[in-house]
This record gives structure tokens, C-alpha cells and sequence, in this order.
């Protein structure tokens, strides 16, 4: 009878591991497996161009339809202040995002990078240089909203501003 037990024993643990692998057994990551959106989303992008993602070019203050309903212009960086920080004149940049789509837009899918004499300019008061997202600030349809950054910048006369909207399209305003 000490023998039956052990079989029962062993057989309940085994049915126990059984369930727990059952529910590990996660999702299938397959293309087939996933939404229509996102198969959409793929579809679209790599009729954009190898990459998926269009890039632009624009002059300062030049309004330029970033796709997704949306517009962008980047004003003419303008001094901030008198005095000079550890990477240079700081300057503030006003970025415009216009939404003419019909869905509410958020800033912080826009990432920002400024380079001034081949150098990537850091937001002022910061030490890190490199791309930064917008701060979160919803734009509803028909509305736009301008927001200021400053950067730290090592030549006023020249700044490239580059926005990138999630990898689907980037505008270098110049």
C-alpha cells in the first residue's frame, strides 16, 4: 500500500507540473498571431520607403506636415540670457505642433535632438546631449500648441533641429 502511495504521490506532482508549463506556454509571436492594427502599421510603413520612415527637410519657422494629422514647425533659436553654460550660448527653440487630423495628438511622441557645430546640444541645465522627447502636453484636433525648449548650443548661427514622430517620419528644420 506504501508503494500505491508513492504512485499517487508522483502522479499528483506530475499533474502539477503539467498546469504550471500549460500556463507558460505564453504567446505566439508569429505575424500571423498579431492585431490587424499593427499588421497595418507595418504594411504602411514599408511602403514609406526602405525603413519605413520619410525624412524632411525644412527652413526655420516653415510649417510642415509631419503625417498622422499633424503639422510642425520649428521657430529661429533665439539667445537665452546673457550667460554662457558648460556646452555653450543657451538658446531657446520654439517647436509648434499643429493637429489637423481628428484625433488627439501627444506631444511626447516627438523626439527632439540639436546639433550646433556638429556638436549635440544638451537641454540647458542638463549635462546629457542627445535625442529627448517632448514634454506630455495633449493637442486636440484643431488646436496647437507651441512649447519652448532650451538647449545649450555651441553656435547660434548654427543649429539643425531634428524631430522624429516614433521612427515614421523625422523633419530636420535648418
Amino acid at each position: 500500500m506504501a508503494s500505491m502511495g508513492k504512485y499517487a504521490l508522483w502522479a499528483g506532482c506530475a499533474a502539477s507540473v503539467a498546469v504550471v508549463l500549460a500556463g507558460c506556454g505564453g504567446h505566439n509571436a508569429s505575424p500571423e498571431s498579431s492585431t490587424p492594427q499593427a499588421s497595418a502599421s507595418v504594411q504602411t510603413l514599408s511602403q514609406l520607403q526602405p525603413g519605413g520612415a520619410v525624412s524632411r527637410t525644412a527652413e526655420f519657422g516653415e510649417f510642415v506636415e509631419a503625417g498622422s494629422g499633424v503639422k510642425v514647425a520649428v521657430g529661429k533659436p533665439q539667445p537665452l540670457g546673457t550667460y554662457t553654460g558648460d556646452h555653450g550660448q543657451p538658446a531657446t527653440l520654439p517647436i509648434t505642433i499643429e493637429n489637423v487630423g481628428e484625433e488627439e495628438f501627444w506631444t511626447d511622441q516627438v523626439i527632439v535632438s540639436v546639433v550646433s557645430d556638429a556638436i549635440s546640444a544638451p537641454i540647458v541645465g542638463s549635462q546629457d546631449s542627445g535625442a529627448v522627447p517632448l514634454p506630455p502636453t495633449p493637442v486636440l484636433p484643431g488646436q496647437q500648441v507651441t512649447l519652448d525648449l532650451g538647449f545649450e548650443v555651441a553656435d547660434l548661427a548654427d543649429v539643425i533641429v531634428s524631430l522624429d514622430f516614433m521612427g515614421q517620419s523625422s523633419i530636420t528644420f535648418h
